[in-house]
């Protein structure tokens, strides 16, 4: 009975030990090289970031599935996902302001700031039904703009001038229009090419100034630039709204452009 006994607990930690030696031995190996840090999506792609590139490994055979050298040594701390898409997003080393969003499934380029021509990203709207990212930020002049990009090649399908660089909320109006709104109007556009459908202001009082509204919303498009603190505007309707002016922090305070009833 008591050999019985010796024997099985033997046996017992015979399999307890072979069992904890299997679950350390890797079921692959991937050669990436060195890796500075990895991620696992939610959707289940492995991305892993070297020095000499970002890498895609398939999580269930370690095969080094692509590589993009413009994201070598990309910091961890520019990588996130993308809400309700199975990509990611991150910015190149040294350069935080660029943005690229990547598939990391197959590692295509969905997105790239340097390719948009936009410098300097400073927002992003995923439009699933248009199949198109628009984007705002600045060019390499610093002058503000707007891009809408094809989500499936990465092509600017079409940009609009710094009025549209001020965006406070962009949604699909179905597979073939976008509507959004500026500081001071709400449009309509052709998803495709990006013509003007209709173009409306929430207050009727900037119906009636449609041009100094233009021009507030092109001033729009400095806030949160450096040397810029502050916008501020009054209409006939509303004349403790405030009263827009841009001021730069490092000059004298800037006219301030106000709206008066007769």
């Amino acid at each position: 009975m008591t050999h019985a006994l010796r024997t099985s607990a033997s046996l017992l930690l015979v399999t307890l030990a072979t069992a904890a030696s299997a679950q350390l031995s890797p079921a692959w190996t991937a050669a990436t090289g060195p890796v500075q840090w990895m991620r696992t999506t939610s959707a289940g792609a492995l991305v892993v970031a070297t020095a000499d590139a970002l890498k895609g490994v398939d999580p269930a055979t370690g095969t080094v599935a692509w590589s993009l050298k413009e994201l070598a040594n990309a910091p961890v701390d520019g990588y996130r996902e993308v809400e309700r898409s199975p990509f990611i997003a991150l910015a190149p080393q040294g350069r935080p302001e660029a943005l690229f969003v990547v598939e990391p499934f197959g590692g295509s380029v969905v997105f790239s700031s340097d390719a948009a021509g936009i410098s300097n990203v400073t927002g992003t709207w995923f439009l699933y039904a248009n199949n198109a990212i628009v984007v705002v930020g600045q060019k390499a002049d610093k002058t503000a703009a707007m891009a809408c990009v094809d989500m499936g090649t990465g092509a600017v399908r079409w940009t609009k001038d710094d009025s549209f660089s001020r965006l406070t909320a962009c949604n699909s109006a179905g597979p073939d229009a976008i509507l959004l709104s500026t500081l001071f109007f709400a449009y309509k556009l052709d998803a495709k090419t990006g013509a003007e459908l209709w173009k409306k202001s929430p207050d009727p009082a900037f119906e009636k100034m449609s041009g100094l509204a233009a021009m507030l919303d092109k001033g729009g498009a400095n806030i949160n630039l450096p040397g810029v603190t502050g916008l501020f505007v009054t209409t006939p309707t509303r004349p403790a709204w405030a009263s827009w002016a841009c001021r730069p922090s490092s000059a004298r305070r800037a006219p301030t452009a106000r709206a008066r009833r007769p």
